[in-house]
């Protein structure tokens, strides 16, 4: 299979894996730890995109607010998309290495 084949794989393979934690993490029927661990690169990235808090109480913490998809901002949403093709890729990829090997 030539690299661009891989990496072709890897990102419908990647982007259809990610999509399918993302609708499961985001619906009301897991508990939240579960959510937390599906969602690790949400929680790694989330401070990418993140706007301002709009307000501050008085003892100094922000005001939650209610922007992006479950409370993460859309970018550290979309980190997903890149990360999970990597990953995939680099599966296929040593894969084939391993395989030659034993070859």
């Amino acid at each position: 299979m030539s690299a661009l084949n891989k990496f072709l794989v890897s990102m419908v393979v990647g982007f259809a894996v990610y999509a399918s934690i993302l609708y499961s993490a985001l619906s009301f029927t897991l508990p939240i730890w579960l959510k937390k661990a599906l969602l690790w690169n949400v929680m790694a990235f989330s401070f990418l995109g993140q706007p301002p808090p709009p307000a501050v109480m008085p003892n100094g913490h922000p005001v939650a607010a209610s922007t992006g998809l479950g409370g993460f901002s859309f970018a550290s949403i979309f980190t997903g998309f890149i990360i999970y093709p990597v990953i995939v890729f680099a599966v296929i990829y040593l894969y084939g290495r391993i395989r030659r090997r034993s070859n």
